[in-house]
């Protein structure tokens, strides 16, 4: 009888985790629901009559303090410039081809994930095109980000990439986000938290950035955001980029 009772007590505190379980997972808002409302919190209403942004920031890394500039055109182009210490790096997308060029590795057409991930971080739209980057998506949990509670959302791209993103639960702004990036060196686990949104001409944008790397943190500060036209001459590649254009594609 004992042994019968204990099993029954058992079973009991099974149903009542499984049902605080199902509880907690009723509580959270669908990913579409998070990400629509993402997407009215940064102003897609104003960002769909921008069709150039121009954005002057700083990095600051273990190495010294790094100047960025980035041009972006609708609907899918996009140049960086990063200037330190006299070094020299770019890299662009011009809406089919991606490319980089720094003194390490000289001018590269990318490929694979690299430039997968270059193109989405072309689109011009990106911010509001969650759905259509990433086909797959999960509310996970509610989490914390910058001491501030958000819904964890996992997003899967076509190609299985995938990203955390946590949303703010008071603001429904992105906070943070988790993922693996393709680079010369490798996959790079990274963690990017988004702070001190600001508004620019009616777009909402975090100035300040922090992003962990291989152990690494960096910052990364916007000094100023314009959506005056951008000559299309910005966004061609230098001459060694366009010579590798140029060069027939090599055999599979």
């Amino acid at each position: 009888m004992k042994h019968s009772f204990g099993r029954t007590l058992a079973l009991a505190a099974l149903v009542l985790a499984g049902s605080a379980r199902g509880a907690a997972a009723q509580d959270l808002p669908p990913a579409k629901q998070i990400i629509d409302r993402y997407a009215e919190a940064v102003g897609k209403g104003a960002a769909a009559r921008q069709n150039f942004r121009h954005m002057v920031a700083e990095m600051s890394t273990p190495a010294g303090t790094m100047t960025m500039d980035m041009k972006s055109a609708r609907p899918n182009k996009f140049v960086v410039s990063m200037e330190m210490a006299g070094m020299s790096m770019r890299s662009g997308y011009d809406g089919a081809r991606g490319w980089s060029l720094n003194p390490m590795a000289g001018a590269q057409l990318m490929q694979g994930k690299e430039l997968e991930q270059l193109a989405r971080q072309a689109d011009f739209d990106s911010n509001f095109n969650l759905a259509a980057n990433f086909p797959s998506m999960t509310t996970v949990e509610r989490a914390t980000a910058n001491g501030s509670p958000c819904y964890r959302v996992r997003m899967v791209s076509a190609s299985q990439d995938t990203v955390f993103a946590c949303f703010d639960v008071g603001t429904g702004l992105m906070s943070q986000m988790q993922s693996r990036q393709e680079t010369q060196m490798g996959p790079t686990e990274t963690t990017i938290n988004m702070l001190d949104y600001k508004d620019f001409g009616g777009m909402k944008m975090p100035t300040r950035t922090v992003t962990q790397m291989e152990g690494q943190e960096l910052t990364t500060t916007v000094k100023s955001v314009s959506n005056d036209p951008i000559d299309p001459a910005a966004f061609e590649p230098p001459a060694e980029v366009k010579a590798l254009m140029t060069q027939p594609a090599p055999k599979p």
